[in-house]
């Protein structure tokens, strides 16, 4: 009798041991409230992200960086006017914000106008390869376009015109 409840016991603390494992694996509901939509390219509320090319450089408009600059040009088709952000993440894991805001990268232009962008990011050159490019709404709560960053052209000096640091 005395053997039977060490059993039952051992067994129902070995259900709960193997539950909370479970649970600690699988998301919880705010997490998954809060994440955001992945979309190749285009995404409602954000628009089209086309014809993205990097280049790599030891200098940006005259700027020298302690690492290096990837230079992400693009052409972007805006959906609708809304405050965007952006990033990189490196294939280890590590995120790059740009030095120039995503919300100024552009020309100005209208919602459904194909408008020429440029985001500036300092980083090191042997986190470039396998890196992912993100755009997302402001709040990160909503569609995200997801670009894989293109093998970077090697400049020794980009300049652009129309992008502050």
């Amino acid at each position: 009798m005395k053997f039977r409840r060490v059993w039952t016991t051992a067994a129902a603390l070995a259900l709960l041991v193997l539950g909370m494992q479970i649970r600690d694996v699988l998301p919880n509901a705010a997490d998954r409230a809060a994440e955001s939509f992945d979309y190749d390219n285009s995404a409602p509320a954000i628009g089209a992200v086309e014809d993205v090319r990097a280049t790599v450089a030891e200098t940006f408009n005259g700027a020298v960086s302690n690492a290096k600059w990837v230079v992400v040009d693009y052409q972007f088709t805006q959906d609708q006017e809304m405050l965007i952000g952006a990033e990189i993440e490196a294939a280890g894991g590590h995120l790059y914000a740009p030095e120039n805001s995503a919300s100024s990268a552009c020309e100005l232009t209208y919602p459904g106008l194909h408008s020429p962008c440029t985001l500036v990011f300092e980083m090191p050159e042997e986190e470039i390869v396998g890196a992912t490019l993100y755009f997302y709404v402001a709040n990160r709560m909503g569609p995200r376009v997801v670009v894989q960053l293109p093998e970077a052209q090697q400049e020794r000096d980009v300049a652009r015109e129309a992008v502050w640091l």
